[in-house]
């Protein structure tokens, strides 16, 4: 039985009546090529199930990441899941950091266009969307993560993901309160911060849903001065020490990350020795944000709201992949061309021991 052809951008020429570099052209959405002839070369390469990671008359492509800080865990993990899915897809990935300075992000994503990137994937972008509209419409491709946008509907030329930061929060304080926890401490985030204010914004409608006090004191603002430009866990330390010498009631924190939480963890866990000499018992339990893989191995382990990175990570890479190759590979799960555009995703609990005291629902 005769093995059917390789599908490369030469048999895609030969089907539809033009010239190689036509089609490399229109794949690579590069200007020569009417809007007409590019639909129909497209529609043909997809009927014939062309992928470029599988054609051998294709150089290696490059796909350019930047996000605000390398050493912040969240984003450090979903960095390295994208950089083994661009692998995979025979991608040369591309990594900046542009400090959290707009003006410095711009500068790396004109670098990473000079160099011929052929899609930008940004995390925790600082630019304004309208950046994002302007610089993807007729271009290559960009996927925008951890952005919320306030008007989806006139943004569609460039996909982004962001979480619903405000259900995280009050999945999280729905939890502590119906388990019964009263005073609930929030370790905030720096601000201003569109995902610290949603988070807030879901601490204070769950207090006043189930009709518990909204108490100013129990809200404690980060340390930016003396942290990193990201919250890390020696600010959650501090936050928690500062709400500790209150000497304020509480029985559970909601922290706005977990590297926050795990900072809290080891704050009360420090004072356990001088709780103990004047017979007082804490019994706090401790809710992180993100998900990491962190808050598996503190001590206790952390329970945490968020998204898996997998999965962020491979909704990043499959809209990305859709945008330039036209199909996913063949053995991702089939989607929608309808489902490329604006995706928020709804964040989950994860029960662990930071929770003990607390009966699983």
């Amino acid at each position: 039985m005769p093995m059917s052809p390789r599908i490369s951008q030469r048999l895609i020429a030969k089907e539809v009546g033009v010239s190689p570099k036509t089609v490399s052209l229109a794949m690579n959405r590069r200007p020569g090529v009417s809007p007409s002839l590019t639909r129909a070369i497209l529609e043909t390469a997809q009927r014939l199930g062309y992928s470029r990671s599988r054609d051998p008359g294709t150089s290696r492509r490059a796909l350019g990441i930047v996000l605000p800080y390398i050493g912040q865990v969240v984003n450090n993990e979903l960095l390295q899941l994208l950089r083994e899915l661009a692998i995979s897809y025979h991608y040369t990935p591309l990594i900046g950091e542009f400090g959290g300075k707009p003006e410095e992000e711009q500068r790396l994503i004109a670098d990473l266009w000079h160099a011929g990137i052929d899609g930008l994937i940004d995390i925790s972008p600082r630019l304004p969307t309208a950046f994002f509209a302007e610089h993807s419409l007729n271009t290559r491709p960009i996927v925008i993560i951890n952005r919320p946008l306030l008007d989806p509907g006139s943004h569609l030329s460039f996909d982004s993901i962001s979480l619903d930061h405000t259900y995280g929060a009050r999945l999280a304080m729905d939890h502590l309160i119906v388990s019964g926890c009263k005073r609930i401490a929030y370790l905030a985030g720096p601000r201003p911060s569109t995902n610290d204010r949603a988070r807030r914004e879901g601490y204070k409608h769950a207090i006043q849903e189930h009709g518990l006090e909204y108490i100013d004191e129990l809200v404690v603002e980060i340390d930016m001065p003396r942290t990193p430009p990201w919250p890390s866990m020696e600010s959650g330390k501090r936050q928690c020490e500062r709400l500790l010498a209150k000497k304020i009631d509480f029985d559970a924190i909601m922290a706005f990350n977990d590297e926050i939480a795990i900072g809290a963890l080891r704050a009360l866990e420090d004072m356990k020795p001088r709780d103990q000499k004047r017979g007082i018992d804490r019994n706090i339990a401790i809710i992180g944000f993100g998900h990491t893989r962190l808050g598996e191995f503190s001590v206790p382990s952390l329970t945490t709201v968020g998204v898996q990175p997998q999965k962020l990570a491979w909704i990043a890479m499959s809209a990305i992949m859709e945008r330039l190759e036209g199909v996913p590979k063949s053995e991702d799960p089939p989607r929608d061309q309808s489902s490329i555009g604006h995706h928020i995703l709804a964040p989950e609990l994860i029960h662990r021991d930071s929770c003990r005291h607390i009966p699983r629902k």
